[in-house]
């Protein structure tokens, strides 16, 4: 039986709410219902004996905040999961990507290439192209949806890679038998990336980003929801 836990880290941009916040988009790509913590707002985590015999997968979402920025309910949040990550089958994205990487002793900083936003490509490694999680990709690069300013600059020791992109050459990785870490946005759609651009737009033209042109490839009906179905598979 499914019964998904999603830790949530942050809240959607307002012109994004109209498809709903992060945890919405976890629970409708993963096809099931499931239980949401905002421990950004200080909800409490649930105990960790019960987070362990009821929830059968752990989703940790994105957020606006930084990891090194090592607020009070990261630290609490971190330490909570490090008594169930290898527990419970857990992904994280981008924040949750850097938020485990911290946790199990990798390193996280701004990304020296700057901020990396829209259409991305995803390089599958080896270890990738015959993962379960990318089984339903149909080539060893595909598109994937990203918004983030910082990144994983060390894996942690132990971990496996299983995918690069051009700004972020740790983009996606395993550690242990069931934790996953992707720096992409598996749940986003077209719509909701295009709300991320336009609450960014000041700032991307700022930096020399093309938005009409980013906006004009939201239109892609891109396959990375089904990545979060494998997970849930696992």
């Amino acid at each position: 039986m499914i019964n998904l836990l999603i830790i949530q880290t942050g809240d959607a941009v307002s012109s994004a709410r109209t498809h709903g916040n992060f945890n919405d988009w976890f629970a409708d790509a993963a096809g099931c219902t499931a239980t949401t913590i905002n421990v950004h707002k200080g909800q409490a985590l649930p105990q960790i004996e019960q987070t362990i015999t009821q929830h059968s997968h752990l989703i940790i979402t994105g957020s606006a905040a930084m990891i090194t920025e090592r607020k009070d309910w990261m630290l609490s949040s971190m330490k909570w999961l490090e008594q169930v990550v290898l527990q419970v089958p857990t992904l994280g994205v981008c924040f949750g990507h850097q938020m485990l990487t911290d946790l199990l002793g990798g390193t996280v900083q701004y990304n020296p290439k700057g901020r990396n936003m829209g259409l991305d490509h995803c390089h599958l490694t080896d270890a990738g192209l015959n993962h379960p999680l990318f089984q339903d990709m149909k080539h060893p690069t595909f598109p994937t949806w990203v918004s983030h300013l910082q990144s994983v600059t060390t894996p942690p020791k132990g971990s496996v890679l299983l995918a690069s992109s051009e700004k972020d050459p740790n983009h996606a990785y395993q550690f242990g038998d069931h934790c996953f870490a992707l720096q992409f946005h598996p749940e986003w759609t077209g719509p909701i990336m295009a709300a991320y651009l336009e609450a960014r737009s000041e700032d991307l033209t700022k930096e020399g980003f093309d938005v009409p042109l980013m906006l004009a490839q939201t239109a892609q009906n891109l396959a990375t929801q089904k990545i979060i179905q494998r997970f849930i598979q696992t």
